[in-house]
């Protein structure tokens, strides 16, 4: 399935979530920057608040497409030890990456004043958790695992009331992810998910400033 653009993607994943439409339990959460785009749709949709849950993907030295790992805001880090032993990648490196990838997220949070994740969590006792695509899954395990510390859930644990709605997601990922929540809410699980732009006619990059227009309902 291609989608046009995000925009696109989030309004054919509401039609799926609209049984949830003013539901005032629930909290949609979506990754910046795309992630926030096909949230931005959702969380319209179903009349419901929309924060943002910071969490910078880390990348392989020579292919920045390449997810060796994610980091969250508060710290919880997911890495691919199989991935770097295989290409070959340092802990230098990966070390200097995870730094990098701190400031990125201060910065970003900086700019999203007044999202305040774990006091509007433990307000809602649902989640939509929200991205453009999952390829590896790093990115929103990490987020996932930011969740469950707030809501004080064990790792392994499922967290009750999560629902991940993700336009595209490789069907290993998916086959893995749905352990960690309550449903996977997707429009396509392709067995190869080489890049999640593959999917979209329109993939082009979004700023900061599209980021806090969107959150702020401003469609």
């Amino acid at each position: 399935m291609i989608f046009n653009n995000r925009f696109t993607a989030g309004n054919l994943l509401a039609d799926k979530l609209e049984i949830y439409k003013n539901d005032k339990e629930l909290l949609v959460l979506s990754v910046p920057r795309g992630g926030v785009v096909v949230g931005s749709q959702i969380a319209y949709h179903l009349d419901t608040p929309h924060i943002a849950i910071v969490v910078k993907k880390l990348s392989a030295p020579h292919n920045k497409e390449l997810a060796i790992g994610a980091i969250s805001s508060d710290g919880s880090k997911i890495v691919r030890w199989d991935l770097l032993s295989k290409i070959g990648i340092s802990k230098e490196y990966l070390t200097n990456e995870v730094l990098s990838k701190k400031k990125a997220i201060k910065i970003l949070e900086r700019k999203l004043q007044g999202n305040d994740l774990s006091s509007e969590i433990i307000k809602f006792k649902k989640y939509v958790l929200v991205d453009d695509g999952i390829a590896t899954g790093a990115t929103i395990l990490a987020a996932i695992r930011q969740m469950k510390s707030i809501k004080m859930v064990g790792e392994k644990e499922r967290m009750a009331g999560l629902i991940l709605a993700i336009p595209v997601i490789a069907k290993e990922v998916y086959n893995k992810l749905s352990s960690e929540v309550e449903e996977i809410v997707s429009l396509d699980i392709p067995d190869n998910l080489i890049s999640v732009g593959q999917f979209y006619k329109d993939f082009s990059q979004v700023s900061d400033e599209e980021v806090i227009r969107l959150l702020e309902n401003k469609i």
